[in-house]
């Protein structure tokens, strides 16, 4: 299963552990040195293919801070996605 780009470094970060739309559009951010920059529209597209091939799971999770009325939604990589970024990771490492 090839992934685009902007999918492997998703998943890459999802690793890591679960995070919120914005904390992953900053770990991107990040762990390409400014190289990838997200916009949450087409995030959310990306998260939604990547959670219908079975890649990652969403949970709405309620926020732990006084006066929060909604919860949000956190990502996490699924034991397929680990095995498909893993993979994914070797070819690349081969192909340079």
């Amino acid at each position: 299963m090839a992934l685009k780009s902007a999918e492997f470094v998703i998943l890459a970060v999802l690793c890591d552990g679960g995070l919120h739309d914005s904390g992953i559009m900053q770990a991107v951010y990040r762990k390409t040195s400014g190289g990838l920059m997200l916009r949450s529209t087409s995030l959310y597209g990306i998260l939604r293919g990547l959670e219908n091939r079975g890649l990652i799971q969403s949970t709405l999770k309620r926020e732990v801070q006084p006066g929060a009325t909604r919860g949000r939604t956190y990502y996490e990589i699924t034991h397929l996605g680990r095995e498909v970024v893993q993979a994914e990771a070797d070819v690349r490492a081969k192909g340079q």
